[in-house]
């Protein structure tokens, strides 16, 4: 699982042109667990203006403009009670590359889509998701709940030198053969 989470991060980090056709989708029950910190931690690497955080709502309204130009798409609590409602709104937009935008008071029109998603929940099942299904990386995600001391000294370097760090380490993985994950995949 970290494995291949590195792959999809340091992907979307280095390689701004690969389009990857499956999101994350991130669950522990217990808060606190660092889920969230992985938005922080992209957003300046990807481009604040390339990061948005829809909420659940926005994601199964009938608009989606959340995701015109954007790189990342984090939505950072969802829980659908509404069963296959949310995992099927979100299949064109994780898989497709090209989408047809919805906006309030503007014609629909197409455009690329160049939206990645994470999906974060504190709920053990947010969306129901098929054991082989390919839109979605479901990792472990831990539930072990770390001391704010070590939460505010990692925040620190995040808004220090950590980004400087992440993005060497990205560019420097994805050149291995086989870290980055395949255009397309």
């Amino acid at each position: 699982d970290r494995h291949e989470v590195k792959r999809w991060v340091a992907t979307l980090i280095a390689m701004p042109a690969r389009r990857m056709k499956y999101g994350l989708l991130l669950t522990s029950v217990a808060q606190g667990t660092g889920k969230t910190t992985l938005y922080y931690a992209l957003k300046p690497l990807i481009g604040a203006w390339q990061v948005n955080t829809p909420t659940e709502n926005s994601v199964l309204s009938g608009y989606n403009g959340y995701l015109v130009d954007q790189r990342l798409c984090f939505v950072n609590e969802i829980y659908s009670g509404q069963g296959f409602k949310a995992y099927n709104v979100l299949k064109d937009k994780i898989t497709e590359n090209e989408v047809t935008v919805s906006e309030k008071y503007v014609p629909e029109y197409k455009t690329d889509n160049r939206a990645h998603f994470i999906l974060c929940s504190n709920s053990s099942r947010p969306i129901p998701v098929k054991s082989k299904d390919r839109r979605f990386l479901v990792p472990r995600v831990t539930e072990k709940l770390i001391p704010f001391e070590w939460w505010r000294d990692f925040y620190e370097w995040l808004n220090s030198v950590g980004p400087g760090i992440i993005l060497h380490w990205a560019q420097e993985f994805v050149k291995e053969p086989g870290n980055a994950v395949p255009d397309g995949a």
